[in-house]
């Protein structure tokens, strides 16, 4: 019983994993723009403004990155959430070409950039799968106390890499050591 029970955790850990991959290929394409303003809420009797994300992206790309081609072509963009948050929800842009995304991701990197996006609480990330995310979180500590040791580190989806050998994975909310 317990070898199957162990055979079935594997199987459900490998199908997680494709999982996750599935869903984290399915956002390589994609950025997330923080901090673009939302249309006013109308009042009673008022027509809603429409939220034109794609000119908000655009007007930033302009604006903050210095990047005005209007041959950047997007598959969908909309916006995160629901329209009840507090502070302007964030928006998701998928682009036609992935050599714009990394353009922009790669310019929104220089400190420069970084600091004006910040000044006007504004920013730029990739998307990626909440899993992922909650592991970088979890496992960053780790990697940084190995790299002040002077050792190679990176963390791919929700797998801390030390010395290019698998050393943690962070699975359902634990970090699990692999020796």
């Amino acid at each position: 019983m317990e070898r199957k029970l162990r055979d079935y955790e594997e199987r459900e850990e490998v199908h997680n994993d494709k999982l996750l991959e599935l869903e984290s290929r399915s956002m390589r394409d994609n950025l997330i723009f923080y901090g673009l303003q939302e249309p006013e809420t109308p009042k009673l009797g008022e027509t809603p403004e429409v939220d034109d994300c794609e000119k908000l992206v655009r007007q930033l790309l302009k604006d903050k990155l210095n990047i005005d081609r209007t041959n950047i072509e997007f598959n969908r963009i909309h916006r995160l959430g629901s329209n009840r948050a507090k502070k302007p929800r964030p928006i998701v842009v998928n682009f036609q070409r992935s050599a714009d995304k990394e353009e922009i991701r790669m310019k929104s990197y220089k400190e420069d950039v970084k600091k004006l996006l910040n000044d006007s609480k504004m920013g730029i990330g990739v998307q990626m799968p909440q899993e992922y995310r909650d592991a970088r979180r979890a496992l960053s500590d780790s990697a940084k106390d190995e790299a002040n040791l002077g050792k190679n580190t990176r963390i791919v989806g929700n797998k801390l890499y030390v010395d290019n050998k698998l050393t943690k994975k962070f699975i359902n909310g634990k970090v699990f050591i692999y020796d």
